[in-house]
């Protein structure tokens, strides 16, 4: 047997028996890098896709809760202003001494304005009964909201409703019109 018969001694065979060992120990470790690398990238992403979920829902959440925050402070300042209307003389004059009274309440309530608009107010009696609005347009049953009973009957002191009229929604604000202390009707505003 010459050296060019042995198998082992060849330069070919050599590298042959090198590269199958390198498979031997090399491809077992790829495979297994390259089934943890998508386990991973599975676990990753839907980790990230949750995160993301979270995320999403966090922020749907403030933003939710800002407007609410916005709507209840709009609210309280048209209360408050709403407030200010009612404590003036001519609205409680109105309520005293309708006979003369009314007459400066109604151009009183017709140039004012609550936060630079013009809402529709309303200006009720002790019973609830109607007694002036500011401007045509919906109409609402002030008698059949339980809260502005409540606020004629001097039991609250404000009332917030969301309402619809004529195809459109408002919001109804209504404070007591109080006379020494003790309510004499209510001032509603549709906003």
């Amino acid at each position: 047997m010459n050296q060019h018969d042995d198998p082992y001694r060849t330069g070919s065979n050599v590298f042959s028996v090198q590269r199958e060992t390198w498979l031997l120990l090399i491809l077992p470790l790829v495979v297994t890098l390259m089934v943890a690398g998508a386990i991973l990238s599975f676990w990753l992403s839907r980790a990230m896709g949750v995160g993301v979920v979270e995320f999403l829902d966090k922020q749907k959440k403030m933003q939710q809760e800002m407007i609410i925050d916005l709507i209840v402070l709009q609210t309280e300042h048209h209360l408050s202003a709403l407030n200010d209307l009612a404590s003036f003389s001519f609205v409680t004059q109105a309520l005293v001494q309708p006979e003369t009274g009314l007459r400066n309440a109604t151009d009183f309530l017709a140039t004012s304005q609550i936060l630079g608009q013009k809402p529709l107010i309303a200006l009720l009696d002790f019973e609830g009964n109607l007694l002036h609005l500011t401007q045509n347009g919906p109409h609402f049953d002030y008698k059949n909201y339980e809260g502005i009973k409540d606020i004629v009957n001097g039991e609250n002191d404000t009332f917030v409703a969301l309402d619809e009229a004529e195809g459109a929604f408002y919001l109804l604000v209504a404070v007591p019109v109080l006379v020494r202390g003790l309510s004499e009707g209510a001032l509603v505003a549709a906003i």
